[in-house]
């Protein structure tokens, strides 16, 4: 096993490193927890061993979020850069009949899922696309998707593949009426860069909601590709509905996004 590029607070279980730089597996709490880096301290997944279909990061629970302004579970789910797999995983356990496609550029970190954060190896409602996810996006889907979960990152930031011209433009043109896009922002070493993401997207969705994640540098942004919003009370019972579902903690999140926007 190659030296450790950075000190971890756990056991460094597995090392790799492909052209776009490392990725390294972490056990932590005497192996109850296994997060996935890039080589700095930021983890881009983090896993309960035992419990590898639960969200163990604020930020993925924050994504699903997406799920209060969906009228129904989605049918069609694509997830744009994999990491270990968390959204994936939580997709595929709890809306049963949603066919889920994943677009991740490394062939190395569908390895590290696969064999270390239990990303199924062969699932018939998952089909992995590996290569560049705005190449992938920029092809006319059998259908449109009704939630896009946008989590595109490198070890800095996010991926220079979020600000091609072309890219969030065709992720608006191939969601579902209805639908969502869920989008992880995390601006890394520079703020201006979230700022930049933030205005792309408000130029292609008609509605953009923000929730930052307590304590972190991450803010979570939903595009919606039409106006009008679920009445108060519904967003509060299909919140109350998912955490009787899959122990989602929606009631919570609930009113800091409308805090944070016009949401009653």
């Amino acid at each position: 096993m190659p030296p450790s590029r950075v000190v971890y607070q756990g056991d460094i279980i597995y090392q790799a490193e492909d052209e776009y730089g490392p990725l390294d597996v972490v056990d932590e709490h005497d192996g109850r927890l296994r997060s996935l880096h890039f080589g700095t301290q930021a983890r881009q997944s983090t896993m309960f061993v035992a419990r590898p279909e639960e969200l163990a990061l604020e930020y993925t629970r924050c994504m699903m979020t997406a799920l209060l302004f969906m009228n129904a579970d989605p049918a069609r789910t694509l997830m744009l850069g994999l990491g270990g797999g968390s959204l994936v995983k939580f997709m595929l356990r709890w809306c049963t009949d949603s066919e889920v496609d994943v677009a991740e550029l490394r062939p190395a970190v569908v390895d590290v899922a696969q064999r270390f954060f239990s990303l199924p190896v062969d699932h018939d409602r998952l089909r992995l696309h590996i290569g560049d996810g705005n190449a992938f996006i920029q092809q006319p889907p059998a259908a449109p998707w009704d939630l896009i979960l946008m989590d595109l990152h490198t070890s800095d930031g996010m991926s220079p593949a979020v600000f091609a011209p072309d890219f969030l433009p065709a992720c608006r043109r191939h969601i579902a009426t209805g639908g969502v896009l869920a989008a992880n922002l995390w601006y890394g070493i520079d703020r201006l860069v979230e700022r930049r993401v933030r205005q792309l997207l408000e130029s292609c969705f008609e509605q953009i909601l923000y929730l930052p994640v307590a304590g972190k540098l991450n803010c979570i942004a939903l595009g919606l590709p039409c106006l009008g919003l679920p009445a108060w009370g519904e967003l509060e019972r299909r919140a109350a509905a998912w955490q009787a579902r899959a122990n989602l903690p929606l009631p919570e999140l609930l009113p800091e996004l409308a805090r944070r926007n016009p949401l009653r």
